[in-house]
């Protein structure tokens, strides 16, 4: 085969055409050899049968009278026949009655019984069988054995004969290759000499010349239609290569181009997240600012001697503007999740605790229209998880609410399930069902759209600025989860969430959930600096401390309080961050560097109403003890001087 690999069409040509023919040769050969054989054998076969039915009707007058001499007699005969080695009579019952072996045969194979009717044929040795009748009945059998002899004689006659006629038909087929191959090699020979002249000269204007109308014709066609395309690909890639620096140097030009817009879009995106941020940051600040004084303002009147109208008319004001902070914190929250700078915390909390609480604070509202609210936590969620209290809280809350207030009759029920847990990780299902008014199914997908509802004609029922959800879905997708919702409209909704949040460590303590008021510190009365810019929230913090019993002194900006920091004892400081003339930052920081070189520690408490991302960090990073944000509630205030107040008072019981 690797021969056959390495020859040329010619010889390959040659050599098939000569094993055809060779091969046809042979088998005729043989099969007329075979032929002659089988005539041969044939010859023989009826020859000796002949034989056989002249003994059989010569041994019928012995057999039906019991005469074996006459038998014998009757086999001696076929001394005349030298192909007979042996020969045997049987009678009726096929018992042997006579036998008989030619002298040169030896000891002849005779069957003791008679063999069926027939010639058979053993390598050189025919054996022939025929009946023996008397009057149309049996009476016996004759077997007779020969040699079958002129096998020999027919190969020395034959095997010339075959030999001279294998040799003419080489001769022939020679002769017939040798046409062929001119008329198959010499085209193809012609064609590679071509397609070598193209390849050395690189002239593709060269063609190969058709001689006849074959399959060779066709590939020199298709080689010659191969030359046309590659000659225009060639004429065009002379053309591109003469204009190719002229199209190099314009697109590096537009390149230079177009880079340059995109570095000019970049920094002008980057300027408008920068702004966009800042615009949030200032916004915070300057919408919590007064809102701190309506809410922190509106409470401290609550506390005085009111008529009852009044007090109607002051808890009317302190419910919308807790519902005018919670549209804010909406639109805070949607912002800086679109600008990616929502961040999670991950903290130790109870979970069973957030969930009573959120639905405690929710029964209020739901007892007014005369709903059931009942909630039920799976026993098999760990009792400490890791993740964001506060927004868990604020999905639970956002889901609660909506189903209250799209509920007029029934209830609501909550439900939170243990999915899954695995590697100190647990999957948690929410499920809040309600029997409200439901959602067309065309409105689905849009309810956690932004800034949509499944209802947003200008005469709808249910107020709401459509971003509870949608801030819920993104809350959701942060805390490894989704949210999903299934609906029938006049039967109810029932909405999931699911959430990945951590185990906590079995030795992180619960921590303490007593009240402030509980404990020592909520009896001590302190020393404290309020840093604010705002007059009227000067006066709601001032205020509230004073009720509390505190000793308090105000400073408008940050200069000021370090001043006074330095020239009075304080046990607390509350900063404000943002502060004309010095920050509440730069301010800590300065109190900070006085207290490395003389000593002592006053916890400062940043007070802002930014509630952006890395605010909490920046007052950390200052120097400053920990973080409330604006509209302050007195409780949170309480609660947290209540974390860095001294365990005993400070000032003398008046």
């Amino acid at each position: 085969m690797r021969l056959a690999r390495v020859r040329s069409i010619r010889d390959k040509l040659t050599l098939i055409i000569m094993l055809a023919s060779g091969a046809g040769i042979l088998l005729g050969v043989a099969g007329f050899g075979l032929y002659q054989v089988r005539l041969l054998r044939a010859a023989a076969a009826q020859s000796l049968q002949t034989v056989a039915e002249v003994i059989a009707a010569g041994c019928a007058a012995p057999l039906a009278f019991s005469d074996p001499k006459a038998a014998a007699e009757v086999l001696d005969t076929l001394e005349a026949v030298e192909s007979v080695v042996a020969a045997a009579v049987y009678d009726a019952r096929g018992r042997s009655f006579v036998v008989y072996e030619s002298d040169s045969a030896g000891h002849g194979r005779i069957p003791d019984r008679p063999l069926p009717d027939g010639a058979r044929f053993h390598a050189d040795r025919l054996e022939v069988s025929t009946t023996v009748r008397n009057g149309g009945e049996q009476i016996g059998t004759v077997f007779l054995a020969a040699r079958v002899t002129g096998y020999r004689e027919m190969l020395a006659l034959y095997l010339p004969f075959a030999g001279a006629f294998i040799l003419c038909g080489a001769v022939v087929a020679w002769l017939a290759s040798s046409i062929l191959r001119r008329t198959v090699s010499d085209p193809l020979l012609e064609l590679a000499g071509t397609a070598r002249q193209i390849s050395v000269e690189h002239n593709y204007a060269v063609r190969a010349a058709r001689r006849s109308n074959d399959e060779i014709g066709l590939l020199i066609d298709a080689f010659n239609e191969m030359l046309d395309q590659i000659e225009r690909q060639d004429r065009e890639l002379r053309r591109h290569r003469e204009h190719l620096e002229e199209q190099v140097a314009a697109r590096t030009a537009e390149l230079v181009r177009l880079n340059e817009e995109l570095r000019r879009a970049k920094d002008a995106a980057e300027e408008a997240s920068r702004l966009k941020s800042q615009f949030l940051a200032n916004i915070s600040h300057d919408l919590r600012t007064p809102m701190n004084g309506v809410i922190g303002m509106t409470a401290l009147a609550l506390k005085t001697e009111l008529s009852e109208q009044q007090r109607d008319y002051l808890t009317t004001v302190l419910t919308s503007a807790e519902s005018l902070l919670c549209l804010l914190n909406d639109i805070l929250d949607f912002s800086k999740i679109e600008a990616g700078k929502l961040t999670l915390e991950a903290i130790p909390f109870d979970l069973r605790e957030v969930v009573e609480q959120t639905i405690k604070s929710l029964k209020v509202f739901a007892d007014q229209k005369g709903l059931a609210v009942r909630w039920r936590v799976d026993p098999a969620i760990p009792e400490r998880l890791v993740g964001d209290p506060v927004r868990f809280r604020q999905i639970l809350t956002n889901l609660v609410s909506n189903a209250i207030k799209f509920t007029d009759c029934g209830g609501v029920d909550v439900e939170v399930e243990l999915e899954s847990a695995a590697n100190e990780e647990a999957v948690l299902r929410v499920a809040v069902r309600d029997t409200g008014i439901g959602i067309p199914p065309e409105k689905i997908k849009a309810i956690f759209e932004p800034f949509t509802q499944a209802d947003g004609s200008t005469t709808r029922r249910f107020g709401g600025t459509g971003l509870g959800l949608s801030i819920s879905s993104r809350l959701a997708e942060l805390m490894g989860g989704r949210i999903w919702v299934e609906s029938e409209v006049g039967k109810g909704s029932v909405f999931f969430v699911t959430l990945r949040l951590a185990v906590a460590p079995a030795e992180v303590a619960k921590p303490s959930t007593a009240p402030a008021g509980d404990g020592p510190c909520a009896a001590a009365r302190l020393r404290i600096l309020v840093a604010e810019d705002n007059p009227i929230n000067q006066r709601v913090v001032a205020r509230i401390l004073e009720l509390d019993g505190h000793q308090v002194t105000l400073a408008g900006d940050g200069r000021q309080a370090c001043e006074l920091a330095s020239s009075r004892p304080f046990d607390l400081i509350l900063m404000d961050v943002q502060m004309p003339v010095m920050s509440g930052l730069e301010a800590a920081r300065l109190i900070r560097e006085r207290e490395r070189s003389r000593g002592g520690h006053i916890p400062i408490i940043a007070l802002t109403a930014s509630a952006m991302k890395g605010d909490r960090e920046r007052c950390l990073e200052a120097g400053m003890d920990d973080y409330l944000s604006k509209p302050l509630r007195p409780s949170a205030l309480r609660e947290m001087i209540a974390r860095y107040a001294p365990l005993t008072n400070v000032l003398p019981a008046g």
